[in-house]
């Protein structure tokens, strides 16, 4: 993993640097390099970059609890083979989970800004680098505790000035579709167990390392345009999902 010219972090942005370290070795993983390979040790990220070690072992954290990286006591830190996935058709979105028969559940909105999409996010809507996004961040309250962490992503063209009232809903992907008329044909989706990073424990108030269900969810029309992205981490004290092959059923 080395470059003649590495990437600048930019002490400008309000981004943490650890999380934007994380997205240039995160690119460099999906671009650059192979399962096995072995990455830089923290020092040298470290002296690449000018952050300190508490900087650099946020992001390759947040990476291995993703999945993307693992640890080799005393060997280091390398890229992990892809998981195998398995394709299971539902005619229930997930997003069932939480909108039927929960009423006492209500969402909470963290943040919601405009960005360029990193390497991750132009292969899931085949975009340009200068294609313009939109990113919410929210939290699922159920009795006033936090049961779930949500990250979701429109193309401007779908989600031009969303209010905060609108992306109240429960559902992002059906409000999107409401408001533009639009017709879904399929969802997506990659289930996956993680591990509650620094960001997501804080939020879900888990101890950081506490396993978390990962929900990966793509909405595309009819002719195939991806107009949602969307990623949920999910309590494991708190949710089991049940799917039935047969396509007919899909609860908590």
């Amino acid at each position: 993993m080395t470059a003649a010219v590495p990437p600048l972090l930019d002490r400008e942005q309000p981004v943490a640097l650890w999380r934007q370290l994380k997205v240039i070795v995160r690119d460099r993983i999906l671009g650059e390099m192979q399962p096995g390979e072995r990455l830089p040790t923290e020092a040298e990220l470290c002296a690449t970059y000018g952050v300190s070690r508490i900087t650099v072992r946020q992001a390759l954290n947040s990476l291995v609890s993703e999945g993307m990286l693992v640890r080799t006591p005393g060997r280091g830190t390398y890229v992990t083979e892809p998981r195998a996935t398995e394709r299971i058709t539902l005619d229930t979105p997930l997003a069932g989970l939480f909108a039927e028969g929960h009423p006492e559940q209500r969402v909470q909105v963290k943040s919601r800004e405009a960005l360029y999409p990193d390497r991750r996010l132009r292969q899931v809507f085949g975009i340009e680098p200068d294609a313009l996004l939109h990113k919410v961040r929210r939290l699922v309250l159920e009795h006033d505790e936090p049961v779930a962490y949500e990250v979701h992503y429109a193309p401007d063209r779908f989600a031009p000035g969303f209010s905060e009232s609108e992306v109240d809903e429960l559902d992002v992907a059906d409000l999107l579709l409401r408001r533009h008329r639009l017709r879904r044909s399929r969802i997506d989706y990659v289930v996956q167990a993680a591990a509650a990073d620094h960001w997501r424990a804080m939020w879900l108030k888990l101890t950081v390392g506490t396993p978390v269900l990962l929900i990966e969810a793509t909405g595309l029309l009819a002719d195939g345009t991806p107009f949602h992205h969307s990623r949920s981490f999910l309590r494991g004290d708190r949710f089991r999902l049940r799917l039935a092959l047969d396509g007919k059923e899909s609860d908590r």
